[in-house]
């Protein structure tokens, strides 16, 4: 029988109405796979539960070891065919979360992207207009530089950088 895994939050943080996971739990059982699910931890908690990593068993848990790592324990104990896809939508806005990633790691992208729009709408000079796009392309490859350089192991991941950049001579 084949055997499906699924990466999952804490089982507490699930919303049973809404939570996409459940609804391809039910659809694999259906189609009459076996299927276990493996629930986030911490890193630590990982070290602790396993921590000689040359000993196998069938994984229970798994963890973010970076951006682009997933760890999971016990190490594997045969080799498991992997699929992944994560779909994940950042925390919106509201009265009590007033801060998100592109507001705390790129502020000038997201406001000049929010005066570009919202210039659109006022109808003013098409100069101030264009000087507003400008900077927000700008701001946008200043974040592209500081991503690829803080995730630099991306770059020969696929054997060719994601998003080409022109380069000045010194």
């Amino acid at each position: 029988m084949t055997k499906i895994a699924f990466l999952m939050d804490p089982l507490s943080s699930l919303n049973t109405k809404k939570d996409s996971t459940l609804a391809m739990i039910n659809a694999a059982q259906k189609k009459g796979l076996e299927v276990f699910y493996l629930e986030q931890r911490d890193i630590s908690y990982m070290n602790e539960y396993w921590p000689d990593r040359t000993a196998t068993g069938t994984p229970r848990y798994w963890a973010w070891w970076d951006h682009n790592t997933i760890y999971v324990a016990p190490t594997p104990d045969l080799a498991y065919n992997v699929e992944l896809g994560i779909t994940r939508l950042p925390t919106r806005l509201s009265s009590t979360n007033t801060t998100s990633w592109l507001g705390n790691n790129a502020p000038a992208a997201l406001l000049y992207a929010s005066l570009a729009e919202a210039f659109k709408f006022l109808k003013g000079p098409p100069d101030m207009l264009q000087t507003y796009e400008q900077s927000y392309q700008r701001a946008l490859q200043e974040l592209v530089i500081e991503q690829q350089g803080r995730h630099r192991r991306d770059e020969y991941m696929q054997g060719a950088l994601r998003t080409p950049l022109q380069s000045k001579n010194p």
